[in-house]
């Protein structure tokens, strides 16, 4: 049995169990990957269907439930950042920043700070990435993917891989991702060609292995 099997079995014992915040956890985490099989991605967006019709995606976590996922592991810290970027994040300054300071999982982390960017938050937050202290106002950062580093990136990874759609798609996947983790700080101009090479050999050796 391979990874992906390993892992549609697990979402799927917990949807068994009526776990359904564990079994959304993982799908959350999945979808995050570079890469996806489609068989793979098929099934995640099937149970995700699931799990939406048992859960009710229309009910509103309180405040208490959300502090609550974002003190759990990994899955749940996920889950707590996925149900904050439903909020105005202005009513919730304060958790946010406590969760910047305090939380345990980079990736939700850094996706916090992307929902604070795209929101325009007004207000200067601190982010701790192990021993690094960051110090940043989210309404004074644009976007990952309008950012003059990640728009340079793109156009090297587009034109390298023009006749290989299915490489490229993996590519932005990737470029997404590295932006995303760089977080809050942005990647410029002058990075992006090293980015954009780390890419395409970081693909071509994934596709060169399969072979």
């Amino acid at each position: 049995m391979n990874y992906y099997d390993e892992t549609l079995n697990r979402i799927k014992e917990y949807i068994d169990s009526k776990d359904y915040l564990s079994a959304k956890a993982i799908i959350l985490e999945e979808m995050k990957q570079a890469y996806i099989p489609l068989d793979f991605e098929k099934s995640l967006m099937e149970y995700i269907s699931i799990i939406n019709d048992n859960l009710n995606v229309n009910k509103s976590y309180s405040l208490n439930d959300i502090e609550a996922f974002l003190m759990k592991d990994d899955d749940y810290q996920l889950i707590g950042v996925d149900q904050l970027d439903k909020l105005n994040l202005r009513d919730h300054i304060d958790l946010c920043d406590t969760y910047l300071k305090e939380g345990t999982f980079k990736n939700a982390k850094v996706l916090l700070i992307d929902s604070l960017i795209r929101q325009q938050i007004d207000h200067i937050f601190t982010y701790i990435d192990k021993d690094n202290i960051y110090t940043f106002n989210p309404s004074r950062l644009v976007k990952i993917e309008e950012s003059n580093g990640f728009l340079c990136a793109y156009k090297l990874l587009d034109d390298y891989y023009i006749k290989e759609p299915s490489k490229f798609m993996m590519a932005k996947q990737l470029l997404n991702k590295d932006f995303l983790l760089h977080l809050p700080e942005i990647y410029s101009v002058d990075e992006a060609n090293d980015i954009a090479d780390k890419i395409i050999i970081f693909i071509d050796k994934a596709f060169d292995s399969a072979n």
